[in-house]
């Protein structure tokens, strides 16, 4: 065989390799991708759930103290973090990002844990008819809390996304030097 047909083979046999390859990973991907999505929606607790996140008719800050000693986090519901600060009307210049980067996959951090104790120290309230949507953030942790009508509904880390929700936190109060500091 002469090495011109030789290269030639090879060749189209290792683009016929690449070429199912792309096409099988692109269904493994849609598949994991599907499954994401999913578990957003469980987090959250449903798809009312989801188009109040992304399309409320209100958005509130507030900012949260540390639970009262002897109160686990672990057993703590959303309305046990006491309130220092808000309600804050959150402009939907801050709503669109947050709700965006919320109900992405791309946010969490699916395949891993933290051994960190989280600090809830901001909460974002999705309003949208009669439901209401609690979202809590750890800066320290890069861990949220979700809860839906004030039930734990979920929670996750969002390393990948931290910057949207600090930035959204410093623009909803200016005034507070530990939120500023945060970067």
């Amino acid at each position: 065989m002469n090495r011109r047909v030789l290269l030639t083979t090879w060749g189209t046999a290792g683009a016929a390799l690449l070429a199912t390859w792309g096409f099988l990973s692109r269904g493994h991907t849609r598949r994991e991708r599907q499954r994401q999505r999913t578990a957003i929606a469980e987090m959250f607790g449903g798809g009312p759930a989801l188009a109040t996140v992304a399309k409320p008719s209100r958005v509130e800050a507030y900012r949260l103290d540390p639970l009262p000693a002897g109160r686990s986090w672990t057993e703590a519901s959303v309305a046990d973090y006491p309130v220092t600060a808000g309600p804050v009307a959150v402009p939907a210049a801050i709503v669109g990002p947050v709700s965006a980067a919320l109900l992405s996959p791309d946010t969490y951090g699916w395949d891993f844990a933290k051994s960190c104790l989280p600090t809830y120290g901001v909460r974002l309230s999705f309003h949208r008819g009669g439901e209401r949507i609690d979202v809590l953030f750890c800066f320290e942790c890069n861990i949220l809390l979700i809860g839906r009508d004030g039930r734990t509904t979920g929670g996750e880390d969002f390393d990948r996304n931290r910057a949207v929700f600090v930035r959204a936190a410093r623009a909803l109060f200016p005034e507070d030097d530990l939120i500023q500091r945060l970067r």
